[in-house]
């Protein structure tokens, strides 16, 4: 019988100044869907694609498409760096001497499924975005 893990105790409240070396480690990190997005068609074609959302017909739902897949690949990045987020938590808490087995197991497969899943998204946002050049004919294509 494998011993458990304890959770990790939140942290004692903290004053409400600000602390300079808190967002030190983090690195600033832009969505991957909608730099995709703006890579491909310029700040122009994004404009005019946000247009197009809006109208009725083909080139509507063609640009609503590419727009909602742009979306959610941007939701599962951020999805997946928060899980990775949560992750370093995790073992940042784990006392000194932890257990020998079971620890990574149920958090690794989370994260293996959310990068898989985000990397078939980037993949189907690559070919909707291909589509949608060939159609309407924008720049890039």
């Amino acid at each position: 019988m494998t011993d458990r893990i304890p959770r990790p105790r939140k942290a004692a409240p903290q004053s409400n100044t600000p602390n300079p070396q808190a967002g030190a480690g983090k690195p600033t990190v832009t969505p991957p869907g909608v730099t995709a997005l703006i890579a491909a068609l310029g700040d122009d074609g994004v404009r005019r694609l946000g247009r197009q959302r809006r109208t009725p017909g083909a080139a509507g739902a063609l640009a609503d498409l590419v727009w909602s897949t742009a979306c959610e690949a941007d939701y599962l990045h951020a999805h997946l760096y928060r899980h990775a987020d949560h992750l370093r938590d995790w073992l940042d808490a784990l006392t000194t001497h932890p257990p020998a087995k079971g620890i990574l197991p149920p958090l690794g497969h989370v994260a293996d499924q959310y990068a898989a899943r985000l990397v078939q998204q980037m993949s189907q946002l690559t070919l909707v975005l291909k589509i949608y050049q060939a159609t309407l004919g924008t720049p890039g294509s």
